[in-house]
């Protein structure tokens, strides 16, 4: 499935998200529409959402965001898919608002190691473990 991020380069644009969820409500959905259409055109089963660095303030926002553009994809058969961070705080979502409409919550998991760091696994056991 397709990833929709707020990543542009290296840097995530946070505001690019907030600006749609407390914004003007036809914005909202004129955005929620043309990913439809494009998801529609590609084909896909949904898509995946990984927005990162989300102001809690905006959490009722986001969560209504999240739970109206989940409504869409799914009067279009489609699925969606939210990246979630552990480790880090998730207080800009409400999980327990959005467990129904949310078909998977995807918790990303990064490399305990690095390019600089000699050959090898990309992360220990324990580093695993303390993930799970």
């Amino acid at each position: 499935m397709p990833l929709l991020t707020n990543l542009v380069g290296d840097t995530w644009q946070p505001e690019a998200v907030e600006n749609l969820a407390h914004g003007p409500a036809d914005r909202r959905d004129r955005f929620i529409a043309k990913v439809v259409s494009a998801l529609r055109d590609a084909k896909a089963a949904g898509v995946v959402v990984d927005w990162e660095q989300i102001d809690p303030v905006y959490k009722k926002e986001i969560t209504a965001f999240i739970e109206k553009f989940a409504d869409a994809l799914h009067n279009d058969e489609k699925q969606l898919w939210l990246c979630v961070q552990p480790g880090q705080d998730l207080d800009y979502i409400d999980f327990d608002e959005l467990s129904d409409n949310v078909d998977r919550f995807v918790a990303s998991l990064f490399d305990e190691t690095s390019d600089i760091d000699p050959p090898g696994p990309l992360g220990s056991r324990s580093w695993f473990e303390g993930w799970l």
